[in-house]
């Protein structure tokens, strides 16, 4: 079957397909609604002025209407006439829609109707759905696979457990075994102390035995999931090229989906490494818990045989003194028996005595026979007395015979023990001092390794302090030219410059290159040194251990080391050297100025040297001895450190060779030194021919194959006393209180040889050792000096970049800057003199304005002039002339002089301007980026252009002058020819005025007369109706009347006459 593509196909009446003839349909509905608003573009009820007029109204008015003839008629810019402009304008902005309204009324217009959708063929759903099924089915055969390689690997794993339980439980039964051989009281008697030590060394075999089962299961485990993720990695990848082929899902979703598939089995494949690490563990922990309970059964176990041993000696010392010749002697008894005899007879001849002294009574007695009597009483009890002791002395004498033959057993003893812990004592001093000189050879071995060191960090330090002094030489060289770089003031200069400038950094570059090489000499010869101290500590060794053989390297291993490092050195020399060379290039195009700052360099160079090398000398000679004072002390300790660590190494070599460990198996264990000593390598050397006539006592084997000979002289330290005593007990038996303390004189031999061949099997590691780390120190420094050769190039090599583009083209920006605003400022100044100039004619044209505006008002005037009626105007009016000459004058006179003080104020700001522009202009001294001669130069410039604003303003002024007195000649002229006439006109005015205010006048007093006569009668007719109405009431009184008398008649005709 043919595989098809991921093609991404849209089928038609889907989305993409229906958004698509929407839009399609919305855009032409769109251009119908628009096409329609353009034909309906104006409204019809609009606020215009209609065409077509109702002639009835207007019948009698005229062809203007009513607020057309009110404009007609109307003063122009008067604030309450209509402008019919204006109005017009309004009316349309009023009438046009706005665009949300127009963007309303199309959205309104689109059409809304639905595409159905259209039918076709199912081939596409088909495709993917077998895809689909391909995909499903290739990834449970994934799964499967999954799955088939656990089952595949679970029966290693099972395998690998059950063979390490099988191990452990023979083991088991292996150690029960040696615990039943003092499981009971009465074996422990049979049991030495040398047996219990054997037993304990079998039991801790059995514990590394279990132990290296256990890392071998491990390292099987692991071995086992590196095989299971190799075939899951083997298998992932197959099925990813699998499903890409098939194409159900695209790459992406592809690999997503084998990435999360993966990291599922990460986390699984780490989760059995979790568990494996803490099986490892805990099977260690718990041998480690059961070799604890063993060593703890083990000790009781010497508690007890060792109680065992004590109550043995105990109980037989108790038994030699139960004996009966030690409780009973025989010699005590017949003493005591003659003892108890003459006490008998004694004690009778006392009692008879004592008897007497009742016979002898007065007067038959005297006094001086009773005192006879008490004398032989006490010569009789004297004598008891000294009796007793006598015997007693004797049974002493007895039992200190006894005694004295147990204290000459206990004597022997302790002669015995002492004499032992003597001669032990002797042979550990011995042993400790041979093994202490030969620590001590180690110690100066390992003094020369640091010196070694100590000479080779001195000479990087001479070679680096000689480069560094060099380097800023020449750092100082090329920041004098780039001093100069900075400060120059002209592209030539700049370009020369830049020339020495490059030529500097390859001498730079080339001082880094000739420095690593000379290090690297340095470095390489280290190995070569380390060898012949290694040669001298090994020699050294086989005389005091009175060896034939002196194991050494021939020099062609150490060659084909060196090969390879220079090798490697020659790799990355090689791509240093392409790196030079392409930055040489670089260089070719400033050649002349290249030489010239070589060999400026190179005689500064040798300057500096031949001054400079007796002051380097003495300061690496007092700074190698300050550097070795406080060297010492850590040496001391190293060393210290280095002898502990050496005995703990003999130690554990020693209960190796104890333990019976094979040659094969520590030739297994000496894998890693394959590389560093390879077949060509010859072992040991011989001394010469002056020892080859000795004779050979013994021939030993390292476990690497080496074989070595002993020469007869090497047994000296042993003393003829100790041979004696040695020699005394090999003829006899031991005595029961000494086999558990005697030390044989084979043991401290066989020690010893054991100590001499840990240091050889020593030797042989270190020497091995110390030329593979003496080659990873050359390696790992001439990687340094390779990273630290790459470093200085790679921080050298973009100078030339940032030297050429942050100071040379920032230097030809700078004075390419200062050209451009020195053309800036004078272009300004030009631009600021056409604007005033410009000014000034814009200035004309006012003034030629104000004079126009000046007649047209005069002008104007006349026809106020003419329209007046009144006198007191035109007489204002003609003196109103004077003023406006006045103010006309004023007003030029202000703007001139306003724009004099412009002028000036803007053409002294342009000299501002350059005086400024000149102070902006810094010099580097000042700490600004201007050269003199380009200070210089800009002076020069900018006088002319001052030259060039005097020049201007001496113009303008001139022009203004003549401009002042024409626009007054012109101004008074005006004034005087209409003067005269508003003058004449004034007077015909004033006069009619004066006729017709004097008839108003005249008609005012008449009409002023006939008003009073007629306000006077008025008055006389209503005095006399009050006179009629007292008169009345004087004569004819009632109560509805106002009381009057003939007095108050009187006083009111009196009025009247008055």
């Amino acid at each position: 079957m043919v595989l098809v593509g991921a093609v991404r196909v849209v089928p038609s009446g889907k989305v993409y397909r229906q958004i698509f003839d929407d839009e399609v349909n919305l855009v032409r509905s769109l251009e119908e609604v628009r096409n329609k608003a353009e034909q309906h573009k104006f409204p019809m009820n609009s606020g215009r002025i209609p065409v077509i007029r109702d002639l009835e109204m207007c019948a009698g008015k005229g062809l203007l209407s009513h607020r057309q003839q009110k404009w007609v008629e109307g003063m122009p810019n008067d604030d309450f006439t209509e402008n019919p402009v204006l109005y017009r304008e309004i009316t349309f902005r009023k009438a046009q829609e706005s665009e949300d309204v127009i963007a309303a009324r199309e959205v309104r217009g689109l059409s809304d109707f639905i595409i159905p959708e259209k039918t076709n063929s199912n081939i596409i759903e088909r495709l993917s759905e077998r895809r689909r099924g391909r995909h499903n089915e290739a990834v449970a055969v994934l799964q499967q696979g999954l799955a088939c390689i656990g089952r595949e690997m679970e029966p290693f794993i099972l395998e690998s457990g059950k063979l390490l339980l099988t191990k452990l439980s023979e083991s088991d039964r292996a150690i029960e075994l040696l615990f039943k051989k003092i499981e009971s009281d009465t074996d422990l008697e049979a049991f030495s102390i040398t047996s219990f030590g054997e037993l304990w060394d079998a039991i801790s075999q059995e514990s590394l035995y279990r132990r290296q089962w256990i890392k071998e299961m491990d390292e099987t485990l692991i071995k086992l999931e590196v095989a299971r993720a190799e075939k899951i990695k083997d298998l992932l990848r197959k099925y990813t090229k699998i499903l890409e082929d098939i194409s159900y899902l695209s790459l992406s979703d592809v690999h997503r989906f084998i990435h999360t598939e993966a990291m599922m089995i990460n986390q699984a494949l780490l989760a059995n490494q979790r568990a494996i690490a803490k099986l490892f563990v805990n099977l260690m922990e718990a041998d480690l818990k059961r070799e604890l309970s063993q060593w703890l059964k083990w000790q009781e176990r010497l508690k007890d045989w060792k109680i065992i041993q004590k109550d043995y000696v105990v109980r037989s010392f108790r038994e030699f003194m139960a004996r009966k010749e030690v409780k009973e002697p025989t010699a005590v008894k017949r003493d005591l028996e003659n003892m108890i005899k003459d006490q008998i007879s004694l004690s009778r001849k006392r009692m008879e005595l004592l008897q007497v002294l009742c016979d002898l009574l007065p007067p038959t007695h005297s006094k001086a026979e009773i005192n006879e009597w008490y004398e032989s009483l006490v010569a009789l009890n004297k004598y008891i007395d000294t009796h007793n002791v006598q015997h007693m002395m004797i049974i002493r004498i007895q039992y200190e015979r006894v005694c004295q033959e147990c204290l000459d057993n206990v004597q022997l003893c302790k002669r015995d023990f002492e004499d032992l812990a003597k001669h032990i004592e002797q042979d550990c001093k011995d042993l400790y001092k041979y093994f202490q000189q030969a620590i001590v050879l180690w110690d100066e071995h390992q003094l020369k390794l640091s010196q070694q060191e100590n000479e080779l960090q001195v000479k990087l330090n001479e070679c680096r302090r000689k480069h560094e002094n060099l380097n800023q030489i020449r750092e100082a060289n090329l920041d004098i030219i780039l001093d100069k770089l900075r400060t120059q003031s002209s592209e030539g200069k700049l370009k020369n410059l830049l020339g020495k400038a490059f030529a500097s950094l390859d001498v730079i570059r080339a001082g880094y290159e000739a420095f690593h090489q000379d290090i690297v000499k340095i470095v390489a010869s280290y190995p070569e040194a380390i060898l012949k101290e290694l040669i001298s500590y090994s020699s050294s060794i086989g005389q005091y251990f009175s060896v034939k053989e002196v194991y050494k390297q021939v020099g062609s291993a150490f060659e084909e080391q060196d090969s390879e490092v220079e090798n490697m050195a020659e790799m990355t020399g090689d791509s240093l050297l392409q790196e030079t060379e392409e930055t040489e290039h670089q260089a070719e195009s400033f050649p002349q100025g290249s030489t010239e700052s070589e060999q400026q360099v190179e005689s500064l160079t040798n300057k500096t040297e031949e001054t400079n090398t007796v002051e380097n000398e003495e300061s690496i000679v007092q700074e190698t001895e300050e550097a070795e004072k406080p060297g010492d002390g850590e040496s001391t300790a190293q060393e210290s450190e280095e002898t502990e660590h050496l005995e703990d190494s003999a130690e554990s070599e020693a209960n190796r060779f104890e333990d019976g460990d094979s040659p094969a198996q520590e030739y297994e264990e000496m894998d890693y030194l394959k590389d560093i000593l390879p077949e060509s390598e010859v072992p040991f050397h011989d001394y010469g021919e002056a020892e080859r006539c000795e004779v050979i006592a013994e021939v030993f084997t390292t476990s690497s194959g080496n074989t070595y000979s002993v020469l007869g002289r090497e047994e000296t330290g042993k003393t003829k006393t100790s041979e004696i005593y040695y020699a005394e007990f090999a003829e006899k038996t031991l005595p029961v209180y000494l086999e558990n303390v005697f030390v044989p004189d084979s043991f401290f031999t066989e020690l010893k040889k054991r100590i001499r061949l840990c240091f050889f099997e020593h030797l042989e590691k270190w020497f091995a050792q110390s030329l593979s780390n003496s080659w990873i120190i050359v390696t790992a420094k001439k990687e340094e000096l390779n990273s630290e050769l790459q470093l200085h190039l790679h921080m050298h090599q973009p100078r030339r970049e940032r030297i050429e583009k942050d100071i040379h083209n920032v230097r030809a920006a700078e004075l390419l800057l200062h050209q451009e605003r020195l053309e800036c400022h004078c272009a300004g100044v030009v631009e600021a003199l056409n604007k005033e100039k410009n000014e000034f004619m814009k200035l004309r044209e006012d003034q030629n304005d104000i004079s126009k505006n000046f007649r047209r008002r005069i002008q104007d005037m006349e026809a106020i002039f003419l329209s007046s009626t009144k006198a007191e105007k035109l007489v204002a009016l003609s003196n109103s002339l004077h003023s406006e000459l006045l103010n006309h004058v004023e007003v030029i006179q202000i703007s001139l002089r306003s724009y004099r003080n412009y002028l000036e104020e803007a053409l002294g700001k342009l000299r501002d301007s350059n005086v400024d522009f000149l102070k902006a202009c810094r010099l580097f001294s000042e700490g600004g980026n201007f050269s003199p001669e380009e200070v210089e130069f800009f002076c020069k410039r900018l006088e002319k252009e001052t030259g060039r604003i005097d020049f201007i303003e001496g113009l303008i002024m001139i022009d203004m002058e003549k401009m002042e007195s024409n626009y007054l000649e012109q101004a008074t002229e005006v004034i005087n020819k209409f003067e005269t006439k508003f003058h004449n006109l004034a007077m015909d005015r004033l006069f009619m005025e004066k006729i017709q205010r004097f008839l108003t006048n005249l008609q005012v007093k008449i009409k002023s007369e006939v008003a009073n006569s007629n306000l006077q009668a008025q008055t006389l007719n209503s005095s006399l109706e009050k006179f009629l109405k007292k008169i009345d009431a004087c004569a004819h009184p009632t109560v509805d009347k106002e009381v009057s008398s003939k007095d108050t008649a009187r006083s009111c005709m009196m009025c009247m006459i008055v």
